[in-house]
């Protein structure tokens, strides 16, 4: 969730910039200290699900915690019912996936497909299937928005941030692997998923 202060090609934009390449050039005429309450409040999210995953312990246990202050908004955002609930649907998600090596917003690197790119996966999860060394990856990405549903089929940011685990050779090991791509977005009720081949991704 965090990666996309630096890259010009951010995977949370890809859906314009894959459509639209010139709104790459448009974008960079507006400051880019401008920032919303609802993708603060987003980040705040992404910031107690980390806490929780990393420190494994559920979301209630923040409760009443100030998060992401900033100069836009100094008060920053209580961790509230609200958001207990939504991030704890998430770390659930997270904590019931089979897999051994598992990952918190880990940087992830596609510039072999986007000019500088790269990005910070929510959470990676990678399953050892022991079916000739074939590997489930799972990239579960948090979306704290409760307006428009997001799917994850031929997702463009979860697709970038997949091309950039099969990318790192520590983490895929077969061209066989399945990659699972997740969009967890607790404050709609909706939870998709969609797998395709790592032959087939690529």
């Amino acid at each position: 969730m965090n990666d996309n202060k630096h890259a010009r090609l951010s995977p949370s934009s890809a859906h314009r910039w894959l459509e639209c390449p010139g709104s790459v050039t448009l974008e960079a005429n507006y400051p880019e200290d401008i920032v919303s309450e609802f993708a603060e409040y987003g980040t705040a999210g992404h910031t107690l699900g980390e806490m929780c995953l990393t420190q494994e312990l559920p979301a209630k246990t923040f409760k009443g915690e100030i998060l992401n202050k900033s100069k836009h908004f100094p008060d920053g955002f209580q961790v509230d019912d609200e958001m207990i609930d939504a991030v704890q649907t998430y770390v659930d998600y997270c904590n019931d996936l089979p897999g051994k090596v598992k990952m918190v917003e880990r940087k992830v690197d596609f510039s072999n497909w986007v000019p500088e790119g790269f990005g910070t996966a929510d959470y990676i999860n990678i399953h050892d299937t022991g079916r000739g060394g074939k590997n489930i990856i799972t990239v579960v990405d948090l979306k704290m928005g409760k307006g428009v549903k997001v799917d994850s089929k031929n997702n463009p940011q979860g697709m970038l941030y997949a091309l950039g685990v099969v990318h790192d050779p520590k983490l895929v090991r077969s061209s066989s692997d399945i990659v699972n791509i997740v969009i967890v977005q607790p404050r709609l009720d909706h939870i998709s998923e969609w797998k395709i081949r790592v032959t087939d991704l690529l």
